[in-house]
């Protein structure tokens, strides 16, 4: 795969983003940062010749490409996949290969995770066993701690236990950023909710918390520091920021595109030494562990608090079982006004007897009663409609311009408001 005459830094392949702002940018791989990744994968993670890689993940998305071929290729591993589409039909087939075939090592995202916990049946579990798992990457997206209690709980049978299961955090421009490493623990910590709106992440315990999952440290090599977006400073310890990476599998830049790589790629910071990226991702850094908040972009910021979209999008979920999926962001035009668009299941929703209109009153009254928010635009759409990139993530601003635009037909839907643009 890696061509021996060719230099360290000259392209090994472009990777090309799933584009949420609808403009996918080449990413470059060197052949040094596809080495570095796959050295990593080895030293910490054991992705030596006595490894077997299970996975689903499309070849074109990172997840997939380094999992199935580039990581079992340079290190000598053997690679089993099936392919996203079965997977997606019959979610169990993925740790039905991993029993199989004894696969000691695998990754997905936490939609994956609640997908495979929900769909299973008790028969095809109890034809499990998954004790020959190493590690279990959870990654992607960010990771639900009641996606991973669920599947822990439904899966213990198999033989797979919390110890295997390990956050990651990566991203197409710099590989590996952080982990779970294999001797420590399944970091899942309370927080302060209304001090994490201020920025702020303080344990604490009772009413008024919510849970985060941590993303483990800095994997070897890699240098990581949490900076004000605004004032570009490093934040303390327990302070939110935007993550900042250095390290050899970070990719030289974006393809032809020298402005969006300026952007990204090649910052300083005051006494550091290195070139750091820029992730858009906001993260705290708190005992050493990094807890990943969200997204820069897609944060919803309502009368000076910091919302965080997964979290609204969570509580929607608990509101009725047979609520999905959704995305929220903040409408376009109107930054006061927080909206929400929800997958449904008709059937499930039929079974609670229970009116479109009720389930929406019902969202809407829990959503603005739990995050205070002053107004809220609901949305629910038939199950597997929302935009997703190729690992099942759904894209918030795609759902956004959809929704507002018309493109996405709604099943129900009140609140929402025409586009308003600067004059």
């Amino acid at each position: 795969m890696v061509d021996a005459c060719a230099g360290r830094d000259s392209i090994a392949y472009l990777l090309y983003t799933s584009g949420s702002t609808g403009d996918p940018k080449g990413v470059i791989a060197t052949h040094s940062t596809v080495l570095g990744t796959a050295d990593a994968a080895r030293d910490m993670w054991d992705s030596s010749p006595r490894a077997t890689l299970v996975g689903w993940a499309p070849m074109h998305h990172i997840m997939g490409l380094m999992m199935q071929v580039i990581i079992p290729a340079i290190n000598g591993a053997q690679a089993v996949a099936t392919g996203t589409e079965q997977f997606q039909r019959r979610p169990v087939i993925w740790l039905q290969l991993i029993s199989k075939h004894g696969g000691t090592m695998s990754a997905a995202g936490n939609f994956a995770f609640a997908l495979v916990t929900q769909l299973a049946t008790d028969e095809q579990i109890a034809e499990l066993d998954l004790r020959s798992l190493k590690v279990l990457f959870s990654g992607s997206e960010p990771v639900r701690p009641e996606t991973l209690h669920a599947f822990l709980e439904r899966f213990a049978s198999t033989g797979v236990t919390e110890q295997m299961v390990a956050p990651v955090m990566g991203m197409t421009e710099a590989n590996m950023i952080s982990g779970k490493f294999p001797d420590d623990e399944l970091m899942i910590r309370r927080f302060d909710a209304e001090r994490l709106e201020n920025g702020q992440l303080v344990p604490a315990d009772g009413d008024g918390t919510v849970e985060w999952v941590s993303c483990g440290r800095p994997t070897d090599q890699t240098q990581v520091v949490i900076v004000d977006p605004e004032t570009l400073e490093p934040v303390p310890d327990g302070i939110v920021g935007e993550i900042w990476v250095a390290s050899p599998m970070v990719s030289p830049g974006y393809f032809r595109r020298p402005d969006a790589t300026a952007e990204t790629f090649g910052h300083t910071i005051g006494g550091y030494d290195g070139a750091f990226m820029r992730t858009g991702d906001l993260a705290a850094i708190l005992d050493g562990e990094l807890f990943v908040t969200g997204r820069l972009k897609e944060m919803i910021i309502v009368r000076g608090r910091n919302l965080y979209p997964q979290d609204i999008e969570a509580a929607a979920r608990t509101v009725s079982p047979a609520i999905g999926i959704g995305a929220a962001f903040e409408l376009t035009g109107h930054p006061s006004v927080v909206g929400v668009v929800l997958e449904v299941n008709e059937e499930a929703l039929a079974e609670t007897q229970e009116s479109m209109d009720a389930l929406g009153a019902r969202v809407r009254d829990s959503l603005m009663s739990r995050s205070s928010l002053p107004s809220l635009a609901v949305a629910f759409v038939t199950e597997g409609t929302l935009p997703r990139t190729p690992t099942g993530k759904v894209r918030r601003m795609p759902t956004r311009s959809h929704i507002e635009s018309g493109t996405l037909r709604p099943l129900y839907s009140s609140g929402f408001r025409p586009v308003l643009t600067p004059a």
